[in-house]
């Protein structure tokens, strides 16, 4: 049990002077609203430590959803360069065998032909 959600649970059952228990209440549930932030934190840690591991210099100091964004950024720019690239072969490309494996590869970058 996290340290927020063991004082949550005895503030609840701490005191039962009527004055004091809304105030109670209200910190618990303040203290297990803060402890569900907590564990998406830990959740995104531990998904998001491969982005650590393998950081680039360029990429040191940033945070780690910037560094995924820059990534995706990027994989998206080199996803569209290919894209163009494939469709310029295929219009320098006569053997219809040619054209169907250039075909998959441009479906496959996200595009019909």
């Amino acid at each position: 049990m996290s340290e927020a959600l063991f004082y949550a649970n005895a503030l609840e059952v701490s005191d039962k002077n009527p004055a004091l228990i809304n105030v109670n209440n209200r910190a618990a549930a303040e203290l297990r609203r803060l402890h569900q932030h907590e564990l998406a934190n830990q959740v995104w840690h531990e998904k998001t430590e491969w982005v650590q591991q393998t950081a680039q210099p360029s990429e040191l100091g940033m945070h780690r959803a910037d560094v995924l964004r820059q990534r995706i950024d990027r994989l998206h720019a080199v996803n569209e360069e290919l894209l163009g690239a494939l469709k310029a072969c295929r219009s320098m490309v006569g053997h219809p065998d040619n054209l169907l494996f250039i075909d998959a590869a441009i479906a496959k970058a996200g595009e019909q032909a």
